[in-house]
């Protein structure tokens, strides 16, 4: 495989993943992820997506729930309340 292919592959596994991921309050696990991900006819490892999980989390507003194991992934809800604030503001005269 080329490093394109490699590279188009993750891609479109981590869009997928990110499309999974609830809003705050609820979560989701890294097992079920797999489950969903495999589910839809990627071949994909809980470690595969436990980095991912990781990496996105570097940038991106996910929050991780370490109360119970499997940990709980999730959108922090700041960031559609702040999204919808600008919007209103952008629409206010």
């Amino acid at each position: 495989m080329s490093q394109g292919n490699g590279m188009r592959a993750t891609l479109q596994r981590r869009m997928l993943l990110l499309g999974m991921i609830p809003r705050q309050p609820r979560r989701v696990s890294a097992p079920a992820l797999v489950e969903y991900l495999q589910a839809r006819g990627l071949s994909t490892t809980l470690s595969t997506i436990e980095r991912d999980l990781e990496a996105l989390s570097g940038f991106l507003p996910l929050g991780r729930d370490e109360r119970d194991r499997p940990y709980g992934w999730y959108w922090q809800c700041w960031l559609y309340q702040s999204r919808r604030r600008y919007s209103l503001a952008l629409t206010q005269p």
